[in-house]
């Protein structure tokens, strides 16, 4: 993941977080594991904990 950090009213504050998933998955379609990535960065605990960051953004990659 790369996290952006910058100052907001003065203090330090995330402020942007990419993620990048490269993964390789027998027997699924590209289209499938994308949605499948997209659903998990929306869903996910930590996405929902950062939900004052205002971009979470998702490179994910199927290798075949």
């Amino acid at each position: 993941a790369q996290v952006h950090l910058n100052t907001v009213d003065g203090k330090a504050t995330i402020t942007r977080v990419h993620l990048e998933v490269n993964a390789e998955v027998p027997g699924i379609e590209d289209s499938e594991f994308q949605k499948i990535a997209e659903g998990t960065r929306t869903a996910c605990p930590v996405a929902r904990a950062l939900g004052a960051v205002k971009e979470i953004t998702l490179s994910a990659k199927l290798k075949m």
